[in-house]
């Protein structure tokens, strides 16, 4: 949903192209006017700069959604890390048949 049409990337200005209902970053579809002509590339319908319709609840969604992204940044991955009992068991629920000192030496890289 966050995603650019065109591209796959995350979108920064969301904005709907009339003919297609398509959603597509500004900056994206303006550049694919401006290489391929003036057409809506889903649909090849005439599409111009002037005629996307901003998709402001949508941008104001992924807005949120960053700033959520880089809070959980901000802990350092914390809230995501296992402790050094939870990893020794989720090995050995893989089969355990990683080098304990390759364990080891990842828990030390861990923790620095």
């Amino acid at each position: 949903e966050f995603l650019d049409a065109l591209m796959g990337h995350l979108m920064h200005d969301p904005v709907r192209l009339p003919s297609s209902g398509r959603i597509c970053d500004r900056k994206v579809i303006e550049e694919q006017l401006r290489l391929q002509g003036l057409v809506d590339p889903f649909d090849g319908s005439p599409l111009e700069a002037h005629m996307l319709v901003a998709d402001n609840e949508l941008r104001d969604r992924i807005a949120e959604w960053r700033t959520e992204q880089r809070k959980q940044a901000g802990d350092g991955g914390e809230r995501h890390k296992l402790d050094d009992d939870e990893v020794r068991e989720l090995v050995e629920r893989l089969g355990g048949d990683i080098d304990p000192e390759v364990v080891e030496a990842v828990l030390e890289a861990e923790r620095l």
